[in-house]
């Protein structure tokens, strides 16, 4: 990755969520190479599949919520890569709809991206990375107190799943 680069993710096994919510990510690099990453994730309205909107009762895969991609590259040098553009909105109902919500995105990451460089030229790159060290040992110090209080013992959970996609024949228990 490079500066100017900007991916572009949907998959629900890599970014977490499903098909219609997709992940925009931009390299931030210091001294050409990438420090950080700034991202944000987008609902669009139709990403394809089987339905409007991607949302099947009687889909029997994640494909059928619509056009799944991994990380894939949206822009270069912040330029479109048309290709991935063309596999996009040839792949939904909505293009006219989606491609200003692809632009808005690139422009607030291009923002994102502008204000941690900001940052990092005040305040200098090691200053940038012990921040980043620091707050993620604070997240693991929270985490290491916060299981800490809890009693020793076993402890167990039970809860039903609503449905698989594959039929209503059986009762879906997670324990």
């Amino acid at each position: 990755l490079k500066p100017g680069d900007v991916l572009l993710c949907n998959d629900p096994y890599r970014v977490g969520t499903h098909v219609n919510d997709v992940c925009f990510i931009r390299p931030v690099c210091f001294d050409g190479k990438p420090i950080a990453f700034v991202n944000c994730r987008a609902h669009q309205l139709d990403m394809g599949g089987v339905v409007p909107g991607g949302f099947s009762g009687t889909k029997a895969s994640v494909y059928e919520n619509g056009l799944v991609l991994g990380p894939t590259l949206l822009f270069e040098h912040d330029k479109p890569v048309r290709s991935t553009f063309s596999l996009v909105f040839d792949n939904t109902r909505l293009a006219a709809l989606l491609k200003p919500d692809f632009m808005t995105m690139f422009q607030q990451l291009k923002l994102g991206e502008q204000l941690l460089n900001e940052s990092i030229g005040r305040y200098g790159e090691a200053a940038f990375r012990g921040t980043v060290r620091y707050n993620c040992d604070a997240s693991a110090e929270a985490m290491r107190e916060a299981l800490h209080e809890l009693p020793d013992g076993t402890y167990f959970a039970q809860d039903q799943i609503d449905a698989d996609g594959a039929g209503d024949d059986e009762e879906l228990v997670v324990r």
